[in-house]
């Protein structure tokens, strides 16, 4: 059907109302001559169908994901007019060809992947999304190969060596309100190191947890704790725009990762950095805040390990704030661990503390009075109180083993020094 003609190379189509395919062809004649070129087929559609965009793949539950377990990942698409296949070489899929496919994970620990190719008439779009699986069976708890609590001084509370040394660190208050029970570094001239000993220098897994203040967010970067910093070893630092950064070489490569909420002035966050030889981690108060993978040996250094400084020798990128309750172990952490290090002020998250110190009071709750037993050979030089929010309330000198506390019904954690100089901590309960 002849449409229209034209003296002119330009030619406006104006598409039917009735949706189909439909051929166009031109003739041109001149002179009693004609050509005619090949038909163009030109498809007409209802409405427009835009090419889809896969943006992210998301889950309705959050990583990390237990071995073995079942997902249903879900697409967001800028439109719905797509065909989906998914696919993966990790575990089994079933409903691939739908927007919601079950997804049978695999039963080791690791990073695994899915990915989502969605098409339609305008093109496709492939989107691929990586998950962490972790046992969530695994529940041991690994002893640190160091704890420093900084409860008023900077000796390993895991063992009889590795003990810090403070150069110009200022006691202070911790994490948990507690005076005296973390280290503000104030200046370039305030740091901990522990010298470097070979058995610091473990090269399989490691896991590493702390409280961080800033006082100041500069916009260069502040190490938190470093061994040999990315050059050799690893550190953990904070980037210039102000996110914890976990990084580790290995003999393989170096990989940074970086926390996914910025970290605030005057306020406290709990941090576990954790390399496990298939990959590094990084949690925010007991919840997984990013991960990538990695493989290799951790390699070594000869330089000390330091807190809030690149290293002894470096003073560029000092950080200024409060560090309290580093711990650092060689191994990896089961999941149970890392979720209740940010309430743990003491040896291990699992177990009381009178298990690792022969340290108990009875009862507990009291109503008036409390009896101490402490290890043979301790004898109390002073006991504080302090409630909820860091306050002293009670303090006493009485070396008796049965002590009178005058304190309102509430929680309150008691500190407990001995004529030794060993601190001990722990919660106790008013209760009339």
């Amino acid at each position: 059907e002849l449409l229209t003609t034209t003296n002119t190379g330009n030619f406006s189509w104006q598409a039917p109302a009735t949706a189909g395919v439909y051929l166009l062809k031109c003739k041109v004649s001149e002179n009693g001559d004609t050509v005619t070129s090949a038909p163009i087929a030109v498809t007409v559609v209802d409405q427009l169908i835009i090419r889809p965009v896969i943006s992210d793949i998301s889950f309705s539950t959050s990583m990390p994901f237990n071995i073995h377990s079942t997902q249903t990942p879900e697409a967001t698409v800028n439109t719905t007019d797509v065909q989906y296949v998914w696919s993966t070489a990790d575990g089994t899929l079933t409903n691939n060809l739908t927007a919601s496919p079950i997804w049978n994970l695999p039963d080791a620990p690791g990073i695994y992947s899915v990915s989502l190719t969605v098409t339609n008439s305008s093109g496709s779009s492939t989107f691929s999304k990586s998950v962490l699986l972790k046992d969530f069976s695994v529940t041991a708890e690994p002893t640190p190969l160091i704890y420093y609590s900084f409860n008023g001084d900077t000796k390993n509370s895991a063992q009889d060596n590795y003990h810090a040394v403070s150069v110009n660190a200022v006691s202070t208050k911790g994490a948990n309100g507690i005076v005296n029970a973390a280290y503000q570094f104030p200046s370039s001239s305030s740091y901990i190191y522990t010298p470097n000993e070979p058995a610091l220098n473990f090269q399989d897994k490691i896991a590493v947890s702390f409280w961080v203040k800033p006082d100041v967010l500069p916009n260069n970067e502040q190490f938190i704790l470093s061994h040999g910093s990315w050059e050799e070893r690893y550190k953990i630092s904070v980037t210039p725009d102000k996110k914890v950064r976990w990084t580790v070489k290995t003999n393989h490569a170096v990989v940074d990762v970086d926390a996914d909420t910025v970290l605030q002035m005057g306020k406290f966050d709990h941090y576990t950095a954790v390399y496990t030889g298939y990959s590094s981690e990084l949690y925010r108060n007991g919840k997984l805040s990013a991960f990538k993978a990695q493989t290799g040996l951790i390699q070594t250094t000869a330089k000390s390990l330091t807190i809030a400084r690149k290293d002894e020798g470096t003073s560029d990128y000092n950080f200024r704030g409060t560090v309290d309750e580093v711990r650092i172990y060689n191994a990896d952490l089961p999941q149970s661990v890392i979720q209740l290090l940010p309430t743990t002020f003491k040896l291990k998250a699992g177990i009381e503390d009178t298990t690792i110190t022969n340290f108990t009071v009875y009862p507990n709750p009291f109503s008036s009075g409390i009896h101490i037993n402490l290890p043979t050979g301790e004898n109390i030089a002073k006991i504080e109180v302090f409630d909820l929010v860091g306050k002293k309330i009670f303090q006493t000198s009485d070396s008796s083993s049965n002590v009178q506390i005058g304190v309102p019904n509430g929680f309150y954690m008691m500190k407990l020094a001995t004529d030794s100089g060993q601190v001990y901590k722990t919660k106790i309960i008013k209760k009339n």
